[in-house]
């Protein structure tokens, strides 16, 4: 596997606020989509609203915590008079407009030209209630959009108008969460691209523990090294009806968004007649607020990995039963280009490989768990691989193809995370490709610092058989390919590194069962 640390979907560090933006339009009040719907009346949204917040009382207290490090809005006022009804598939909702207490800025990095393009864009945040008309229960959400830059710049605070759950999400190009409105948990992550859904997961139906962990694993790989710094606005009274002044707090402190995820605990079901035999159903406890309705409607729930569970191949990297896509003629002329000198050097016979690209995967290439081998989108558009680096990349995926390292990677959560203690030569190597992940962005010492640690925290590992073939493979190709760039050569030094240390996990953890 040849992993990097470049992030197309979602890089977000929390930046100076300089406006009041929220998801507040008077245009709203003249939009025909502003009407009761035969299943849910306004009312009983309101009324489930207000419920709520009395039988979460103590868990509203934290909201406005400066300590919370949360995307939580704090304590917010919805904007009734403004809701938006829309519904499908049998979901009802209402997009409610909110004046929050804390507002968020961003950087985020999107893709453009097939190379990372970096801006600062709002965060724009509003009061979602939804409601199952079969089963007539209901939920709300508290639902986060990160525009990319371009769409945060065309459409600015109209982002929250264009985007109405249940019906046209307006074009937006960006990242959706979903967290519970009292207790902060996330419910959901999905990535747009010009108004259609390209991945997403909800956190809140497991299945079981497996199902879970794959879940809460997929949901880390959306928000990678999302950084959040909230603002509080204090509301004053001036010339103007409102004015806004901002109690900026720390500028460094920034929190990374992937430990805000609220990991939601699964426990056996107990049985007190009997024994389970190891057969033990698992229930999921979340905090009193938690829904189980997936605000989000697409189509009915898919049972295929394609869009809510993750599994993971020989190599690790995510979603890898997200369908491949035909490479297009040039990328089919430039690997064909690549093989007919891989035949000269190795005397490999390319016709026994099926060859095929994958756009959502974090590495340069995998091998999918059918025996195919993928190349990403990394592959193609990084600048620091070198024609013998990519040449070396297929050949590594060959390998592992032809000893069949493919298949289900099972994972396991660790009970406690480790963190990992690099010698000095790795040190080195993961500052090199922090440089090359940061680029030219000027992080603060602080954000830096959590970066290296995240870098080194393991939270679960997968099997000695795993490790043991990824060490194989990297020898092997170290031995036919020892002259590479300096960048490629450290990618694959820390990924060597990395899986002597995770094998000794394994080993470990095995022993201890």
């Amino acid at each position: 596997m040849k992993k990097s640390t470049y992030i197309y979907t979602v890089l977000c560090v929390i930046a100076i606020v300089i406006s009041i933006v929220n998801c507040k339009d008077e245009d709203l009040l003249e939009s025909g989509l502003q009407t009761d719907m035969k299943d849910f009346s306004l009312q009983e949204a309101k009324n489930f609203f207000q419920t709520q917040a009395h039988a979460n009382l103590t868990l509203s207290r934290s909201l406005d915590n400066k300590r919370n490090k949360t995307v939580s809005p704090g304590d917010f006022l919805p904007n009734w008079d403004a809701a938006v009804s829309s519904t499908n598939n049998g979901l009802a909702c209402y997009d409610i407009p909110i004046t929050p207490t804390y507002h968020f800025k961003a950087i985020y990095v999107d893709e453009r030209n097939g190379k990372p393009s970096a801006g600062k864009v709002n965060v724009y945040q509003k009061l979602v209630i939804v409601k199952d008309v079969k089963s007539n229960r209901m939920d709300q959400y508290i639902l986060t959009l990160i525009p990319s830059k371009l769409y945060d710049s065309r459409n600015g605070a109209q982002t929250c108008n264009n985007f109405i759950n249940c019906a046209d999400k307006g074009g937006f190009t960006g990242v959706a969460l979903y967290s519970c409105v009292y207790s902060q948990v996330t419910a959901r992550i999905s990535t747009f691209k010009n108004g259609v859904k390209t991945r997403g997961v909800f956190l809140l139906n497991a299945s079981g523990k497996t199902n879970l962990s794959d879940k809460y694993e997929q949901a880390r790989a959306l928000a990678s090294t999302v950084y959040i710094q909230k603002k509080k606005m204090v509301l004053t009274r001036g010339e103007d009806d409102y004015n806004y002044d901002y109690d900026y707090g720390n500028e460094d402190d920034y929190t990374y968004i992937g430990e805000t995820l609220e990991e939601v605990i699964i426990t056996p079901e107990s049985n007190n007649n009997e024994t389970s035999g190891g057969n033990d159903e698992w229930e999921i406890i979340a905090p009193p607020d938690s829904g189980t309705i997936d605000p989000e409607p697409t189509e009915p729930e898919s049972t295929s990995t394609e869009d809510d569970t993750v599994t993971e191949n020989n190599n690790g990297d995510q979603n890898s039963d997200e369908k491949s896509i035909p490479l297009s003629t040039a990328e089919k002329k430039a690997v064909n280009s690549l093989l007919i000198q891989l035949e000269k050097l190795k005397n490999i016979d390319r016709t026994k490989y099926t060859i095929e690209k994958q756009n959502y995967c974090r590495s340069t290439a995998r091998t999918s768990k059918d025996g195919v081998l993928q190349l990403c989108q990394l592959f193609f558009s990084s600048d620091n691989l070198t024609e013998i680096d990519r040449i070396a990349t297929i050949w590594h995926e060959m390998y592992h193809i032809d000893h069949k390292h493919y298949g289900k990677l099972e994972m396991t959560i660790l009970e406690k995370t480790i963190v990992l203690n690099p010698p000095p030569y790795i040190e080195k190597i993961l500052n090199e490709r922090l440089d090359i992940m940061y680029g030219k962005y000027i992080m603060t010492p602080e954000t830096r610092e959590a970066d290296f640690k995240q870098e080194l925290i393991i939270d679960r590992y997968g099997t000695i058989e795993y490790y043991k073939n990824e060490l194989e493979t990297h020898k092997a190709e170290r031995e036919n390919f020892p002259e590479v760039s300096h960048y490629y050569e450290n990618e694959r030094t820390w990924l060597e590194w990395t899986y002597e240390q995770l094998l000794i996990i394994a080993t470990e953890q095995s022993s201890n069962k």
